[in-house]
């Protein structure tokens, strides 16, 4: 949830696995049981927001955007213009956000962002404000024709939409370039998704087949199968891991217990 399981950590490390596990399935029951009776649904039409939020919304754009322009032009280093672009981009996604936040009454997307089940503000901004600052590799858009990222912009154009800012939130559609864009960032994030995962698995698997014969012995020492010393002490400094913090022994904690 909203703690990230801080809760649940503190219960398995103050009292044990066991209390912890008799928690997780208590409170398992309990959620299942709530939501049988209650229920839990929710329509797009919970992400609607005042017509005066959406004016205060364009208006920031608007504002912020005119200011980066004017901003950008003054910058010739590339690097730094790109960083005060992106920064801009943000800010304006952020003030949008809290508009967002302070306009939703309290409905069930709101109630599920709060509690840390799903979303986020900025995911209900770009559904009902606007969507932001797309990116590839984490830089801004510049791929596509000679000096500008699509025939609509001029050549050398350095403004927050010729760089993949898009402007209107999901609900009231994407126009043509800021659909372009969006698509771009969504194809990367799931080239990303599908070769980073096999990646991964297969350095996980890597590291499991080296690792499965070392282990700890009587005196402490760390030894492979053919006893070989790797650490003279687990980690090299005796704590852990499952006890710890972050690689630290939490001294509060011990003194409670």
């Amino acid at each position: 949830g909203e703690k990230k399981g801080k809760l649940l950590n503190r219960i398995e490390k103050q009292f044990g696995c066991a209390r912890a596990r008799e928690f997780l399935d208590a409170i398992s029951k309990l959620a299942l049981h709530y939501i049988t009776e209650r229920g839990f649904s929710i329509s797009i039409s919970k992400c609607d927001i005042s017509k005066g939020s959406i004016e205060q919304m364009k208006k920031i754009y608007r504002e912020m955007s005119e200011e980066a322009k004017r901003v950008a032009q003054q910058i010739k280093d590339e690097e730094e213009r790109d960083r005060t672009l992106l920064r801009m981009a943000n800010e304006i996604v952020n003030r949008c956000s809290e508009i967002v936040k302070r306009s939703t009454p309290e409905n069930n997307i709101v109630h599920m962002i709060r509690s840390g089940a799903r979303g986020s503000y900025v995911s209900l901004t770009q559904i009902s404000g606007l969507v932001g600052q797309k990116v590839l590799m984490g830089e801004l858009i510049k791929r596509g024709y000679s000096q500008r990222t699509t025939s609509h912009f001029e050549r050398g154009e350095h403004s927050l939409e010729a760089h993949g800012f898009v402007a209107s939130g999901y609900k009231e559609g994407l126009d043509p370039i800021g659909f372009f864009f969006d698509a771009a960032a969504s194809r990367e994030n799931l080239m990303d998704k599908s070769l980073q995962t096999r990646h991964s698995g297969y350095m996980e698997r890597r590291l499991v087949n080296a690792l499965q014969d070392v282990k700890v012995e009587a005196d402490y020492t760390v030894r492979d199968s053919r006893g070989i010393i790797i650490q003279f002490a687990p980690g090299e400094d005796f704590v852990d891991p499952a006890k710890s913090e972050v690689g630290r022994v939490n001294l509060e904690l011990e003194v409670e217990a």
